[in-house]
């Protein structure tokens, strides 16, 4: 739509038509004649008083879906190509929602309007000129509503790149309106615009004798996360130095904003600029919100990498302070170690996420290894058998510091062999076992008597040994670990490629045993879904250790061996489940302290339902008095047994959750109707918000364990893949209907959208990826929900054949206790046929075709055939119902069977052909 009709189409509606917004969605895509009319004759008299107007319009004006569909307008152009007076008219359109009383249709809220305006005016490209047309920036950061001036601060970026970097100087005076800020939720969004801001500024002034930067918004208008701006400015805002490792798929984005050409211009802004570190530096110093500091942190790089050395030397005080408060941490930890005595292999999971983060940073290496070197030091004296679990992501933790050593030595090598010669000479009799599992170290004289140490304790290992240790080191939860072990495993593959290429032709067994354990774990691998670099770097290596194998024989590999997932289980084992198997992994392999603490929250909030306590972990119930212990334990017995199930190693884990003081926050419910899934929106951003619907619209019994994990299903997909049939089961047999055509909604837009793609391209491999993965997911979800209604069927019929019998010997107790039971089954008949209904509501055909997309043949051969013989009847000429059948359907069971390989059952089919 043009700009200049969309202006005309406010216009109409101030004039006075109250149905005049339903004319406007009708006719989007009218254009502008040559005489500044519209082209279905409504005429507009561009002249008109707007300001004699406004007063008459008072109450009535009710504008609000009209702003939410203009929103959009300004992404297809890059900027607004009308006159001054339109664009004067459209920033008194704009103003409204400040300058008069506006009465807004349910569910809207004024404030929302007020975001739309600021959404709208901040996307009128190079109409906004001068501080003055600023006026809508400076009302929404007036307002009185937190998220009005939240969007007010999310704008300003967005301004700059609509409208070109003259309007830079004008922002950054306006910066010290968000110094004085005070409430919490918008402090927490402020330090993002500094960041973006400071790209743009990189933009128009070159650091040092370096090019310019450039940046640029990828937008994707279809996806409705991307009509917040915050989400698209995180997922879409790419600048040239700070984001050059990430590529974006120009594919996959509707629009890509670049910054106007004819601004590009040298600007000086170095005193701008200061005004932006000052504010910076006042929110990273900011001692009331951590949440304001870690966002801070976030965004450092892009300020840093922008600033000339003018600039960071006039600012040189700040940082120096910045770093030395980090050192100043680490020397806290120092002191919380020392303090711990005992109690340290509890919190051994925290420690170390902190201590590998620190020696991951140059500035503070030095201290990090320090305080490393006495953890491990303190942790071998008080749990030896904690150490072990630690050694491997140390090693791999300082491996990188020695492959440097050859080329750019360094100070920190004695202390990285220190904490070698601690791990591998100290406790090399304990941790014997796990010693052999390391890669030879580089050859650096001062590694000589560790090198000795590790070879003496691997020994003569066979080509099938060192697979065997390679397949143990790939399942490490730790992604570092794994990429450390691969690495070497591509090293191997190289080293002795003849005595591979025999292990994959010979015809022994135990030798096919190794080679499928292999291939499994190389493939689970490349499947890898962590955002990490070295979780991306994982895959890559994965991939190219799988292209070293070659081609294996099918014939040799086994399958995959999956245990029958079943969902028909009680709280407790469903709770114990998830903290063994998932939450207890997720808060262990952490990378950083945000995924770790969401892990944290969870573990602690399904203790505390399943009745879990402090005083169950033997050394905080040492403090107890007895007194309080034998009360807590009557009434605690449910989660004293729950609690005696875990493992000594999980319950050091999970025992610091059970003390610490985290706290769920309340989330609004976001509101969002229809289906979640977009084609090409990525499998983690899809399960996540469809998780985080249904867990906020749960109401069984379950509902306070799924609300409880949606923090970490942001971060930790094996996590949110287990618990999506758990939260789609509860949904259908205790949500309502509505509850339940949401969830077929959902499932039918995944196959839909395969089906619709479904061309010879995309079946034979060519295209797929993020979509064949959701595909994926709600195959196994409706296998999942297959098995649960086949099991209650079975439990039934069991069931009523044992009361059957039991009522024949015992008719008066039977009396008593059936009430109860019959209830009992009653309800699972009716929760039975909500998901029989699911089942049956999702067609076989549409099934049949999104298998064939995703080259899952014999399972689209099932859905298929059971399509066919619903239609047509059976394919057995002498059963009782064998019908015609469709050439068209005879055709596409033949295309399957083509890929299956099977020439007799193409002959077969090609007899039920009416021609």
């Amino acid at each position: 739509m043009h700009s200049l009709t969309a202006l005309r189409l406010i216009q109409i509606h101030i004039e006075g038509s109250c149905g005049a917004y339903y004319f406007a969605t009708e006719s989007l895509s009218t254009e502008a004649d040559d005489n500044g009319g519209l082209k279905n004759g409504y005429a507009i008299n561009q002249e008109m008083e707007l300001e004699y107007l406004m007063p008459q319009v008072g109450a009535n004006f009710t504008f609000l879906p009209l702003l939410f569909s203009l929103r959009y307008t300004f992404y297809g152009e890059q900027a607004i190509q009308n006159t001054d007076d339109d664009a004067d008219l459209l920033h008194v359109v704009l103003k409204l929602p400040w300058t008069h009383s506006l009465m807004v249709a349910e569910p809207h809220h004024p404030w929302k309007t007020k975001c739309i305006s600021v959404q709208v005016a901040s996307k009128l490209g190079p109409s906004l000129k001068t501080e003055t047309d600023l006026k809508i920036l400076d009302f929404s950061f007036h307002d009185e509503v937190e998220e009005v001036r939240v969007e007010a601060v999310l704008s300003m970026p967005v301004i700059v790149l609509w409208s070109g970097l003259g309007l830079l100087m004008h922002i950054f005076r306006r910066l010290e309106l968000l110094g004085k800020e005070k409430n919490e939720k918008v402090k927490n969004i402020i330090p993002l615009t500094p960041g973006f801001l400071s790209c743009l500024y990189g933009s128009c002034n070159a650091v040092d004798g370096l090019s310019k930067s450039t940046s640029k918004l990828f937008l994707n208008i279809n996806n409705e996360k991307h009509s917040q701006t915050v989400d698209y400015l995180l997922q879409g805002f790419w600048c040239s130095k700070c984001d050059r490792s990430i590529a974006h798929n120009p594919e996959l984005y509707s629009q890509i904003i670049h910054q106007p050409d004819m601004q590009r211009t040298e600007i000086s802004l170095d005193c701008d600029f200061l005004h932006l570190q000052s504010l910076f530096f006042k929110l990273l110093y900011d001692e009331s919100s951590e949440e304001v500091q870690v966002a801070c942190v976030g965004v450092i790089r892009r300020i840093l990498i922008h600033g000339n050395t003018d600039v960071l030397l006039k600012t040189r005080s700040e940082w120096t302070k910045y770093t030395s408060l980090q050192q100043q941490a680490l020397k806290h930890i120092e002191m919380l170690i020392k303090m711990m005595g005992s109690h340290l292999s509890t919190y051994v999971p925290k420690l170390m996420v902190l201590l590998m983060h620190a020696i991951d940073k140059e500035p503070l290496q030095s201290e990090g290894l320090s305080i490393l070197h006495f953890f491990i030091e303190q942790l071998a004296k008080v749990s030896l058998s904690s150490t072990k679990h630690v050694i491997s992501q140390v090693f791999a933790a300082l491996i990188p510091f020695l492959e440097r050593e050859k080329e750019h030595p360094s100070n920190n090598l004695d202390k990285v062999v220190k904490i070698l010669k601690e791990l591998v000479l100290k406790n090399k009799v304990v941790l014997k076992e796990h010693i052999r599992e390391f890669p030879p170290l580089p050859s650096i004289p001062a590694l000589t008597e560790v090198n000795k140490a590790i070879q003496e304790a691997c020994g003569s290992m066979t080509l099938k040994d060192q697979l065997r240790d390679v397949v143990d080191g790939l399942n490490h939860e730790n992604l570092n670990v794994c990429y450390m072990v691969v690495c070497e495993l591509s090293k191997l593959l190289n080293l002795r490629r003849e005595e591979v290429t025999a292990l994959i032709t010979a015809e022994a067994h135990s030798d096919m045993d190794v080679l499928s354990s292999l291939i499994t774990s190389l493939l689970r691998g490349c499947a890898e879904e962590s955002r990490t670099a070295v979780g991306q770097r994982l895959k890559l290596v994965c991939a190219d250790c799988l292209g070293a194998l070659g081609a294996v024989d099918p014939a040799k590999v086994k399958g995959f061996t999956c245990q029958r997932f079943k969902i028909e289980c009680s709280d407790d084992d469903l709770i114990f489940e998830l903290i063994h198997k998932h939450l207890a992994r997720a808060f262990r392999a952490a990378p950083d302290t945000i995924i770790q603490d969401s892990a944290a929250l969870a573990i602690l909030e399904i203790l505390k339902i399943a009745g879990c306590e402090a005083s169950m972990d033997a050394s905080a119930a040492a403090s107890m008095s007895q007194k309080l212990k034998d009360k807590k334990s009557l009434d605690n017995r449910r989660g004293q047994k729950l609690w005696d199930r875990f493992s000594n190693y999980v319950k050091e884990i999970i025992a610091s959750c059970l003390t610490s003081r985290f706290q769920l926050p309340n989330v609004a419910d976001s509101a969002c109707t229809g289906p979640i899934y977009r084609p090409k929106m990525s499998f983690r951003r899809w399960i996540f918000n469809w998780i985080r619907k249904l867990a906020m619209h749960a109401t069984g019994s379950r509902a306070s364990i799924f609300n409880a994990c949606r923090g970490i299903v942001r971060h930790d997909m094996q996590t949110a893949i287990y618990l999506l049939p758990y939260l789609v089961l509860e949904a259908v047999c205790h949500g309502s209907e509505e509850a339940r055509h949401s969830i077929t909604e959902e499932i039918l837009s995944v196959l839909d959208a395969a089906v619709s793609e479904n061309s010879g391209a995309t079946v034979h491999g060519v295209s797929g990826g993020q979509s064949e993965v959701c595909i994926q997911a709600v195959f196994t979800l409706l296998d999942n929900l297959g098995q649960w209604v086949d099991d209650v069927e079975q439990e039934l019929a069991l069931s009523q054949s044992f009361q059957s019998s039991a009522s024949k010997q015992q008719s008066s107790k039977s009396k008593d206790q059936s009430p109860t039971s019959l209830i009992d089954q009653e309800q699972l008949l009716v929760q039975c046929k909500y998901v029989s209904e699911l089942l049956t509501a999702i067609p076989k055909v549409i099934l049949a075709r999104a298998s064939f997309r995703c080259q899952a043949y014999a399972r689209s051969l099932m859905y298929f055939e059971s399509h066919v013989r619903v239609q047509s009847g059976s394919f057995n000429p002498a059963a009782e119902r064998s019908g015609v059948f469709e050439d068209e359907d005879v055709s596409y069971l033949m295309e399957i069977y083509s890929w299956l390989d099977e020439p007799d059952g193409l002959s077969g089919l090609a007899c039920l052909r009416k021609s």
